[in-house]
């Protein structure tokens, strides 16, 4: 009787250490990437007209933890954009791509970066959620505080993320750009616009 008993401790032992390794598991933090996976443009008006610029290389990476079905938790986001790589679809795109990165001073700042640690819950509605997450972006060796609104799903390991911010460069030591002799002059304000597809890329 003695043995049974004993016997059956170690079972409930055994299951509760199991459940228990299992919770751990799922609520460990995993890492998730884009590597120009996505789209992200640029969008700003001028005294001629509307006119954008695609960026052919950024990244984005975040650590996600999924406490339970309903909640996703996300820290150390790292955002980065080339400058070097946005593309203008102007008549004359190259001239407008050497403004930008001169303007941007692309040189001895190469890249435009966003970093959060807000580690923030954000509750999930059918996969999908809305949020803002508060962070420091740099442009031009500038860094402001920003909080940006950002709209995603997250399903079967991956986390999609989409959303626009405007940014006003003159808060960034960034000139607007003049072309063609001062025919086209940008606005001050332009739209950052991201879509992404993180991946988890610990269970690759």
């Amino acid at each position: 009787m003695k043995n049974i008993y004993l016997t059956g401790k170690r079972i409930i032992f055994l299951a509760l250490f199991l459940i228990s390794t299992a919770s751990g598991i799922s609520q460990s933090f995993m890492l998730y990437e884009s590597h120009n996976n996505g789209k992200v443009f640029i969008t700003g008006t001028s005294t001629l007209h509307n006119w954008d610029m695609t960026v052919d290389s950024f990244k984005c990476t975040t650590m996600l933890q999924k406490p339970d079905e309903n909640l996703i938790v996300l820290k150390d986001i790292q955002f980065k954009v080339d400058v070097k790589s946005l593309q203008s679809h102007e008549t004359d795109g190259s001239l407008m791509n050497k403004k930008a990165c001169t303007a941007m001073k692309a040189d001895k700042y190469p890249y435009i970066t966003f970093t959060s640690d807000s580690g923030d819950s954000i509750p999930l509605a059918s996969n999908t959620f809305t949020t803002h997450i508060k962070g420091n972006l740099t442009i031009a060796g500038v860094t402001k505080e920003a909080t940006i609104k950002v709209m995603g799903n997250y399903k079967e390991g991956k986390l999609t993320v989409n959303g626009i911010y405007p940014i006003t460069t003159t808060d960034f030591n960034v000139p607007t750009i003049s072309v063609f002799l001062g025919a086209l002059k940008t606005g001050s304000i332009i739209n950052l616009h991201f879509n992404l597809l993180l991946q988890n890329i610990q269970n690759q």
